[in-house]
């Protein structure tokens, strides 16, 4: 294993994430994060806002997994986020960032990142172990499969991770 990752258990403990089989995630240092961005977003990776994609992360503890670990999980917790809906107030931003909250307390570190699509939309991103980014809907549980769409095409934003 490489040097900038480290391996450790997880086990579920939600009542709603009983049904999914334990997996092991992998802790990757910040510059194989930003890089897997950079591979993604290209040269509008790490900028100010308002001339690219500002990079923002709360800590340098990246722990990452599986794809086929990552999407079941977080279509099970979008599908929690549901019953908010009718909220007149509850939109992408706060659907995004309580997907992040509960990804991360569910599954012990699982690092989920929060897209600002330069006042457009908001929605959550992983990398998995692979280094593959994901970029997924909280509000559908789907993962977004055109990012040519006004709402994920990114070029000015800010990433939370």
């Amino acid at each position: 294993m490489d040097d900038d990752v480290e391996s450790i258990q997880i086990n579920e403990t939600r009542d709603n994430t009983k049904m999914l089989p334990n997996f092991k995630s992998e802790k990757k240092s910040e510059g194989w994060i930003k890089q897997q961005f950079r591979d993604e977003y290209g040269s509008d990776f790490y900028k100010p806002p308002g001339r690219g994609i500002y990079f923002h992360y709360t800590d340098n503890k990246f722990w990452v997994a599986p794809r086929d670990v990552i999407v079941p999980r977080a279509k099970v917790v979008s599908s929690t986020l549901r019953e908010y809906e009718a909220v007149d107030k509850w939109d992408c931003e706060d659907q995004a960032l309580e997907l992040r909250h509960r990804m991360t307390a569910s599954f012990q570190q699982l690092t989920t990142g929060v897209m600002f699509n330069s006042g457009t939309h908001v929605y959550n991103v992983f990398i998995t172990s692979e280094g593959d980014v994901i970029e997924f809907e909280p509000r559908n549980g789907q993962i977004v499969t055109d990012s040519t769409h006004e709402l994920y095409n990114v070029s000015n934003g800010i990433l939370l991770f």
